[in-house]
């Protein structure tokens, strides 16, 4: 248990740690952007490449899927490396309720949590709120990896194939989608509502900047540091097109900038019927071998060099910053030493956006309600008992059975956030007013509830023991 608080404390900058937003694109005159290709000389697959080079992206921050659907020809770059997909789930979790509806297990009038189907396909497709996502999702089923599972069937790939961060996070790859694109245009008549509501949501954003006078039918996702688009454009030689990405600036100019290629491509092949697309191999990120044992755990683990005889772990920290041109406006950190109890902070009270941080101090909620005897961990919310309930948030960070409980305290997001208070230490007076008005904190904040966690092993080691399997693991074990 010392050793995972320890490591916490020093993960809490990650936990912070937030992409500097980019600035909005600037089209160019015609409201286009273009990347100069010569299709008589080069492939769509080689420009690709080259446009990537020019950009410095690679197969840690993007990944690509194109299929023409004439020939059936497909091109990838990172054909299946997963990554986080925002909203990208959207469509498949869709397409798995209509296929309920064809089969007849399923009418549109369905009740899914206060939605019917239809009116929850409906928002979830063509809006950005997640109410009526999220009802889908329970209704398919509270457990992630079934639900995972559900909305993998039309991907055309075999689910056994799948990798375990697929069931456990919110990862797709360029082959599943352009997969499940296939399978949606493949069945046209089944999905052809679901067609209709992606060709009408998201039309000035993303690929969708670049349709001109091309139909187009795309979901966006988009979250933080993350953007992807997964489209059908409707060009006179139409093509299916997806591209994930990670840390990318100027991510949305990045997509259309992909799109305006592949466009030409589109109309390269209109007017030259001859060509066969993409005379060379599909070019894939060549992997890293992968070593084994004592070499796994090393190439696992980051290095910087540090002098710690010479150098303080605040200047190391602060030299580490400088290197890497990061400041107080995109990272603050906390550190604590639970023998010697010497603290440091990079902008201690500086609040930022925690995203999923609310997760611990809220199942810590719960372990004093069943310390004190008003629950057990057998009681039941939903489908999971309670200890099951903590344990998929804490591990698998599981968004709507963290909602549930947190609507099982308290509805109001203010009260939720004076609740949790104590176990920071801090005193409310100290806490800024967004405090309680957005899901933000702090580096002091989140050190003060990290040593009342590690302070009362029995009331809290359960929570801990989850924090232990929490994925991704291996970055816990960094």
């Amino acid at each position: 248990m010392n050793r995972i608080v320890r490591m916490l404390c020093l993960l809490l900058a990650a936990a912070l740690l937030l992409a500097a937003a980019p600035a909005p694109a600037s089209p160019a005159p015609d409201g286009l952007w273009h990347y100069d290709a010569d299709f008589d000389r080069e492939s769509l697959g080689e420009v690709f490449e080259r446009y990537l080079k020019d950009r410095g992206l690679g197969a840690g921050n993007i990944a690509i899927g194109w299929c023409d659907l004439l020939s059936g020809v497909e091109w990838y770059y990172g054909a299946d490396v997963f990554m986080e997909g925002a909203d990208s789930y959207r469509l498949p979790l869709c397409m798995y309720y209509a296929d309920r509806i064809a089969e007849g297990s399923a009418a549109p009038d369905d009740k899914v949590g206060a939605y019917t189907i239809e009116q929850a396909i409906t928002e979830t497709l063509t809006g950005v709120g997640n109410n009526a996502p999220d009802a889908l999702r329970r209704g398919v089923s509270w457990d992630h990896a079934t639900y995972r599972r559900a909305i993998a069937q039309n991907c055309g790939l075999d689910l056994e194939t799948l990798p375990r961060a697929y069931y456990l996070a919110n990862q797709f790859s360029p082959r599943f989608l352009i997969g499940t694109l296939r399978t949606l245009r493949d069945n046209s008549e089944r999905y052809e509502q679901l067609l209709e509501l992606l060709s009408q949501t998201q039309r000035d954003s993303g690929f969708g900047l670049l349709r001109g006078e091309n139909e187009l039918a795309h979901r966006i996702g988009r979250d933080q540091n993350v953007y992807c688009d997964t489209a059908f454009v409707y060009t006179e030689r139409p093509f299916l097109l997806t591209a994930l990405t990670r840390n990318v600036p100027d991510a949305e100019r990045t997509l259309g900038e992909l799109a305006r290629i592949a466009m030409d491509y589109a109309d390269y092949l209109a007017s030259h019927p001859d060509v066969t697309p993409i005379s060379t191999p599909t070019p894939e990120p060549t992997p890293e071998p992968v070593p084994e044992g004592e070499q796994a755990e090393e190439a696992r683990t980051y290095h910087f060099d540090a002098d710690f005889s010479a150098e303080s772990l605040p200047d190391v920290l602060m030299r580490y910053l400088h290197e890497k041109k990061l400041d107080g406006k995109n990272v603050v950190i906390g550190w604590y030493d639970l023998t010697s109890g010497e603290e440091w902070y990079y902008g201690g009270d500086i609040f930022m956006e925690g995203a999923s941080t609310y997760k611990l101090p809220l199942c810590m909620l719960f372990a004093d309600k069943i310390a004190s005897g008003e629950l057990s961990e057998d009681s039941k919310f939903g489908s999971y008992k309670l200890k099951q309930a903590m344990e998929v948030v804490l591990i698998n960070s599981n968004n709507p059975v963290a909602r549930m409980l947190r609507a099982h305290i308290v509805s109001n997001s203010a009260e939720f956030k004076r609740l949790i208070v104590p176990y920071s230490g801090l005193d409310e007076s100290e806490l800024p007013a967004n405090y309680f008005r957005i899901n933000c904190y702090s580096p002091r904040f989140l050190i003060g509830t990290l040593r009342t966690l590690y302070d009362d092993p029995d009331r809290y080691g359960m929570l801990v023991d989850f924090l232990k399997q929490a994925r991704p693991r291996d970055y816990f074990s960094r």
